[in-house]
């Protein structure tokens, strides 16, 4: 089952090149998420990251229940998270650009 991506769901900064938005439908992809895949993904829990970049670089507030579309990707901050491309149903937020994956290793600070 598809359905379109609502109105509200806030676009971050790594989508902001993604055209003809309004053309796209949330469904199970072709098998398991690869880096650069798209995601649309319910907030459930605020953690470091409460705000995400929109489009244009502002931040935007995140809330539980909020719907982001985001982008699978790897991440190697030394000073913040380690991060990989998710293999479960669950993502978290790595950068506030809209990168989401699986926590790997937080720095200890």
């Amino acid at each position: 089952m598809t359905q379109t991506i609502p109105v509200g769901a806030k676009w971050s900064y790594l989508t902001r090149r993604v055209n003809a938005a309004h053309e796209l439908q949330i469904g199970d992809g072709p098998g398991e998420a690869r880096s650069g895949d798209l995601v649309v993904a319910e907030v459930t829990s605020i953690g470091n990251h409460t705000h995400l970049e929109d489009a244009h670089g502002r931040a935007c507030r995140l809330f539980p229940g909020d719907l982001v579309v985001g982008a699978h990707g790897n991440r190697y901050a030394s000073d913040y998270y380690e991060g990989y491309v998710s293999t479960g149903p669950a993502v978290h937020l790595l950068a506030a650009s809209g990168l989401v994956g699986s926590v790997a290793s937080t720095h200890t600070a």
